[in-house]
């Protein structure tokens, strides 16, 4: 699996990203950058003040049942420790969530 891993470097999506990804989620990396090769705008950070993509949030939210901004903010990632107001990053992922429904 990690022969496989390093084959996602080769891919259309910067380095720095692919490292974020692979040390986040391991071999489920692959599945947030299928996200990303189906829509490359996903590759976007939710905001400037942290380092996670929409592809992400589309990932917890189909892969891993993600039902709300909270479940996100506080259960799937460290945002809620790294932003003090929380409210507009998390208007954004309620507008991810309203997307797929």
């Amino acid at each position: 699996d990690h022969t496989d891993l390093q084959s996602l470097h080769s891919r259309n999506i910067p380095n720095d990203i692919i490292k974020i990804l692979i040390s986040r989620y391991g071999s489920n990396s692959k599945k947030i950058i299928e996200l990303i090769e189906e829509k490359p705008s996903d590759i976007s950070f939710l905001s400037t003040e942290v380092n996670y993509t929409i592809a992400e949030i589309k990932y917890f939210i189909e892969f891993e049942n993600a039902k709300t901004a909270e479940d996100v903010l506080k259960r799937r990632t460290t945002i809620s420790y790294q932003v003090k107001d929380t409210q507009l990053i998390s208007r954004e992922i309620e507008n991810i969530i309203k997307g797929m429904q």
